[in-house]
């Protein structure tokens, strides 16, 4: 019975774990153009490139 309710849940576990590291990477993500931002040294095109955001979402962190 064990095994059988372990099938059912480790796709579901799976998704959640993956959830989980996307959002994790998010936040690198995010950090990093905060970072980038404060330094003065990179146009808002190159932290979009370089940290993976968009530049709507660089634009945004900026106004923080």
């Amino acid at each position: 019975m064990y095994e059988s309710l372990m099938e059912l849940m480790e796709p579901r576990l799976a998704m959640r774990d993956k959830m989980k590291m996307e959002e994790g990477m998010q936040q690198g993500q995010k950090i990093t153009a905060i970072r980038m931002l404060q330094s003065g040294r990179y146009t808002l095109d190159e932290i979009a490139d370089i940290s993976g955001l968009s530049l709507k979402e660089i634009k945004m962190l900026e106004e923080i």
